[in-house]
């Protein structure tokens, strides 16, 4: 969506030069959007990436990670309008103290922002970037609707973990307080297995992706599946390149 419409703000400046960045926090991200890019604009050639050491030879149309924004310190080298139109993906991510420097010092024609949840648990607010105004939208019934998602089953089970100690900060819960209560918590892993085998018919054929607190939770997770001969892995931030693409979860 954002290539179509980066596409038709060049057609509607067709005699002017524009220049273009797009932020994500990941270089895979990065490097699928890259491609979307140029295959919408039928340019192969149009951007550069700067990512995991690559450096651009030309700073005008940027693909960059907000790592490498950040520690490259673009907005020292650059002037707030030096950029046309600014797309910034998973923008939910954009309330985090990283992306404060970039929002704070360019002043675009064009800041587009992209996210499937824009409604942050932490009640921080997103859309006060864009004068709260919403372009397009589109929420999962309809894009299941209109056979842009697959639909999908949902079971709700009941777990009787005990959280009533478990403090609660700023709309959230405690992530530490909750990791140790989770962690190494065998009645409840036992619990999610048995769940597993019960709704899903053939668990050699599926894969999964499981969501938890904390890399110690994570570790965890992944260690009792493996004991459970359900072959598993733990990913977070620190795991490397190599070892992400190696996993067939990856």
């Amino acid at each position: 969506m954002s290539a179509f419409d980066f596409k038709r703000f060049l057609e509607s400046n067709k005699n002017k030069k524009i220049r273009f960045l797009f932020v994500v926090h990941r270089k895979e991200i990065l490097n699928q959007s890259i491609s979307c890019f140029r295959g919408v604009l039928k340019n192969h050639n149009f951007g550069e990436l700067m990512v995991g050491g690559i450096i651009p030879e030309s700073l005008d149309n940027l693909f960059v990670s907000i790592q490498s924004f950040n520690s490259k310190k673009l907005y020292k080298k650059l002037t707030p309008e030096f950029y046309d139109y600014i797309i910034i993906d998973e923008f939910h991510h954009a309330a985090a103290e990283s992306y404060q420097k970039l929002l704070s010092y360019f002043n675009p024609k064009i800041l587009l922002g992209l996210t499937a949840t824009p409604e942050r648990m932490d009640g921080k607010d997103i859309l006060k970037y864009f004068g709260r105004k919403i372009s397009a939208e589109i929420r999962l019934p309809e894009a299941i609707d209109r056979n842009l998602l697959v639909p999908f089953s949902y079971f709700g089970i009941s777990d009787d973990t005990d959280l009533s100690q478990v403090k609660w900060n700023k709309g959230g819960y405690d992530l530490k307080e909750l990791s140790t209560v989770l962690t190494y918590n065998k009645i409840r892993t036992s619990m999610i297995i048995k769940s597993l085998e019960k709704y899903l018919n053939d668990l050699d054929g599926v894969r999964g992706l499981g969501f938890c607190v904390s890399k110690e939770h994570a570790d965890y997770m992944s260690k009792i599946f493996n004991e459970a001969g359900i072959p598993s892995i733990s990913l977070d931030c620190d795991t490397c390149n190599e070892d992400r693409n190696k996993s067939k979860f990856a």
